[in-house]
């Protein structure tokens, strides 16, 4: 087997590789922007977009790559070689950016993990936590399971000392915060409370910074929250943030493996055409 054939197998296997990864980051972008913390944040358009481009750019790389070495059209190897030259550096330029820390692909992440850091610390909220913050407003405390809005709840689910005794229940009252009459979130976007209700419901939470004494958005018959919802919230974030770490790197070998196979395949062609020209002289 000689170089040409190959480096030909190798540029066969970038553009399978390259294909791959982007039905792969088309699907990771559909579910995320599908799920409740990018309806919640209003990053689903975002999310979508940059999915969708990602695939459209790596589909345009594959087509230039097999129409190079399927018809051995050089200007399409080139040009395909150079395409996946940008698309590494920019990623390795990315990465590095993500490994200092720097706010560029994860920007929204980064900036929510701050803002919940910064409003537990006893700022103001702003951005996303703010919007998080106005479903647990101060009076949310004293006009749930009150006289302003009875709620369901069974005795035998509170079992701390004077939990239950502080609450106003009926077996025909609110399960949650949004089911009583003139409740105080009214004005909360629907898809804010919904991510919120998902978090109580996923990790037993309740509250942003401290725990609070009911499950506001899932059912308050579950019993008495056990934490608050911060440190599972970032964490949440983090898994987010991993997972763009680890797209980017995989992205940048694949996309590097495809401009150094296709390069060498040029350089290897010119020399075995040398070499033909000299054997038929």
């Amino acid at each position: 087997m000689n170089c040409k054939s190959v480096l030909k197998f190798l540029i066969y296997s970038s553009i399978g590789l390259i294909l791959a990864i982007a039905i792969v980051l088309e699907i990771i972008f559909i579910t995320l922007a599908n799920g409740k913390f990018a309806k919640a944040s209003d990053n689903r358009t975002w999310l979508i977009g940059v999915g969708t481009t990602f695939f459209a750019l790596f589909l345009v790389i594959v087509i230039l790559g097999l129409c190079g070495i399927c018809r051995r059209h050089t200007v399409y190897l080139i040009i395909y070689a150079a395409i996946t030259a940008i698309i590494f550096i920019g990623l390795w330029i990315a990465f590095s950016y993500l490994k200092k820390g720097k706010r560029t692909l994860l920007l929204t992440l980064e900036n929510i993990r701050d803002d919940f850091n910064d409003y537990c610390a006893g700022e103001s909220p702003h951005n996303f936590i703010d919007k998080l913050a106005r479903a647990y407003p101060e009076n949310i405390e004293t006009y749930f399971c009150s006289n302003a809005c009875v709620c369901k709840a069974d005795k035998g689910n509170f079992p701390t000392a004077g939990g239950y005794d502080d609450m106003r229940v009926d077996d025909v009252g609110a399960s949650t915060v949004v089911n009583c009459p003139d409740n105080p979130v009214k004005n909360v976007k629907t898809t804010i409370l919904s991510f919120i209700g998902w978090m109580e419901d996923k990790w037993s939470c309740s509250g942003l910074c401290r725990v609070h004494k009911y499950y506001y958005y899932s059912d308050v018959n579950k019993g008495q929250p056990v934490k608050a919802c911060k440190g599972d919230m970032l964490d949440y974030v983090d898994k987010w943030y991993i997972g763009a770490y680890v797209l980017v790197i995989i992205s940048a070998i694949f996309t590097f493996f495809g401009s150094i196979s296709s390069l060498l395949y040029i350089c290897c062609g010119g020399k075995e055409e040398e070499k033909y020209a000299k054997v038929q002289r």
